[in-house]
């Protein structure tokens, strides 16, 4: 095996823990939806995204990566509220139709 197969073994076997973790985050990403819907709140929290940037930062050692690292994160927080959105729309569809 060369090294590229190597590496590319390792990078698929990260992905796919990624993968889990990503569909762990929506689920919990959807009970924050609940609530919010319950409570009235906005999908948008500015402040708590501020803050899961700069906690993400805090474990990149590699300085030239934190800017990649914040942008990760800022898509998978674009993408956890394009969710919210979407649970709640539906949510207040079907109280809508009934």
């Amino acid at each position: 095996m060369n090294d590229l197969e190597s590496i590319r073994e390792q990078l698929l076997a990260i992905d796919n823990d990624m993968a889990k973790l990503f569909e762990k985050r929506m689920k919990l990403s959807r009970k924050v939806a609940e609530y919010k819907k319950a409570n009235s709140l906005p999908v948008l929290d500015e402040s708590r995204e501020r803050k899961v940037i700069d906690n993400a930062l805090k474990n990149i050692e590699d300085e030239n990566l934190k800017r990649y690292c914040s942008e990760f994160f800022q898509d998978i927080m674009d993408i956890s509220k394009n969710y919210q959105h979407s649970y709640i729309e539906e949510a207040c569809s079907a109280l809508s139709q009934k």
